[in-house]
């Protein structure tokens, strides 16, 4: 209802297990500041340090919520280069910024495990409390009178067809193999792209999106220029105090149509020495990573590999940790880790070199990230995987497979569709 009514609006959408990371979601609308930063344009890490500034809370370990206040937004995928000298094949796309942040004042926040909802939010002292409390008195109005739109009927999209050829996709991928051979890489996430006509609104679609495949990570995010829709379920950051986590996503297996066949796909994904070799390269990539902030000796692999079930597949994960300094704020930690190692490919320069010559598009937000930066120095980010880009009435989707030496370029492919059939369904465009 809300999303119908309102500009800014931005939910961060926990599902899933409400004792893990589908514990929490977050909901903002009316911010009281944005940046949208132009498509193209350098300096975008320091734009966002300039945005965030410092911090404006002290820690509170004895808050019933972990976001107080602070900004919500995407980074797409092209703020890689603000970071990195990376070729410029792919023109700029004029409509899609490089990413947009949005300040909130007020915020409804609900704990899924303990089934309550809280509002919160901040003020400056020179305006005092009076607009804040008057946003949040806002909050409580809509909670009271809050409903659920009814279902259109009908699929969400017409027209939707990836933007090349099962052999095209083959082609670009044996070029991959050719580069792994010759030792330039030893991984890559080679993407294919989907575009349709969108027939329903995007917060219809994006309510088809979390019934098909509910995920820790979803977001719906509408603050100026595109809509993200996504139902990622990989965390690429996520910082609390002094302590920072990511949970790097390799290996895919479609769940089964019983517990016999489910159980013979989660074993499979378990056994598959590419799919474990391949976890273990971006491991090392985000040790690396992290270790450029972190401080010294911190870096640890707290696990190398799970096998975690979603609802329409399995995937493979590992985490990693690390210990920061108070000091290193946000824009200091995406400088050193962004984008995000497991859906680049190792080493990450030169993958990213490789699938900017291969991939026709730039990525926009897809392989971004999407999340919250609190006023204390916290920050949750996914990696926006499993996400729709809508534009007027123009959507589109990608998705990818990594790489690696023993890959069949076929099964990658295959590994591409599997990915792809939740939003399928939730287009009513049936399975890939």
């Amino acid at each position: 209802m809300l999303a119908g009514r309102e500009k800014g609006v931005a939910f961060l959408d926990g599902q899933g297990d409400p004792e893990g990371p589908g514990r929490w979601s977050l909901l903002g609308w009316r911010p009281r500041r944005n940046l949208r930063w132009p498509p193209g344009r350098a300096g975008g890490i320091e734009g966002i340090r300039a945005f965030l500034g410092g911090r404006r809370l002290e820690p509170d370990p004895s808050s019933p919520v972990p976001f107080r206040g602070g900004t919500i937004g995407w980074l797409g995928y092209d703020l890689g280069r603000d970071i990195e000298r990376l070729p410029t094949r792919n023109p700029v796309d004029s409509r899609v910024p490089e990413f947009v942040l949005a300040e909130y004042e007020a915020l409804l926040v609900e704990d899924r495990r303990d089934r309550r909802l809280f509002v919160t939010g901040t003020c400056d002292r020179a305006e005092g409390p009076s607009r804040l409390l008057a946003r949040q008195a806002e909050a409580i109005e809509v909670i009271r009178a809050g409903v659920t739109p009814d279902a259109i009927p009908g699929p969400a999209a017409d027209g939707v067809a990836p933007d090349i050829t099962r052999g095209e996709y083959l082609r670009r991928a044996r070029d991959v193999l050719d580069h792994i051979g010759a030792g330039d890489i030893f991984q890559a996430n080679l993407a294919q792209r989907f575009q349709g006509r969108l027939a329903v609104s995007p917060r219809e679609l994006y309510r088809r999106l979390r019934a098909e495949s509910p995920a820790p990570y979803g977001c719906f995010l509408d603050l100026g220029g595109p809509q993200v829709l996504s139902i990622s379920p990989e965390l690429f950051l996520e910082r609390r105090g002094g302590r920072v986590v990511t949970h790097p996503v390799k290996g895919t297996q479609p769940r089964g149509t019983d517990p016999t066949s489910d159980a013979a796909r989660r074993a499979e994904l378990e056994a598959s020495a590419k799919d474990r070799a391949e976890l273990a390269m971006i491991v090392d990539l985000l040790r690396n990573d992290l270790g450029r902030v972190a401080t010294t000796g911190s870096v640890r692999v707290e696990t190398a590999r799970e096998v975690v079930a979603h609802p329409t597949v399995f995937h493979a994960h590992a985490v990693v940790a690390a210990e920061l300094d108070p000091a290193v704020h946000a824009a200091d930690l995406l400088r050193a880790t962004f984008p995000g190692g497991s859906i680049t490919g190792a080493p990450k320069i030169r993958a990213m070199e490789i699938l900017e010559s291969l991939e026709d598009a730039r990525r926009g937000p897809y392989c971004g990230a999407a999340g919250w930066f609190g006023h204390e120095g916290d920050l949750v980010l996914n990696i926006l995987i499993r996400t729709i880009v809508t534009d007027g009435n123009d959507l589109s989707f990608r998705v990818g497979g990594g790489i690696v030496a023993d890959s069949s370029p076929e099964a990658e492919y295959e590994e591409t569709l599997v990915k792809a059939r939740a939003i399928l369904r939730a287009l009513g465009a049936g399975d890939a």
